[in-house]
């Protein structure tokens, strides 16, 4: 099933793009992510553990963590 990207996704892409020029920009940040495992978040998710950052996903259905964790599986 494919999904149309999300506008507010994009955009966030477009700052972590330009941002790259640097080396991994939040790395030893951690970052509480909220509705991690809907559509935004299994966009947000892997972009920001590729820039670094250690990710915690509160979540209620283990159904939508083994999808997110299909997406990323060596960092979820």
């Amino acid at each position: 099933m494919s999904r149309k990207p999300h506008p507010i996704l994009n955009k966030y892409r477009v700052i972590l793009n330009k941002r790259s020029q640097y080396n991994q920009p939040m790395k030893g940040k951690q970052v509480l992510l909220t509705g991690g495992t809907g559509g935004l978040g299994m966009g947000v998710t892997p972009l920001a553990i590729s820039q670094g950052a250690k990710v915690t996903i509160p979540y209620r259905n283990e159904t939508e963590v083994e999808r997110l964790k299909s997406i990323k599986t060596n960092h979820v």
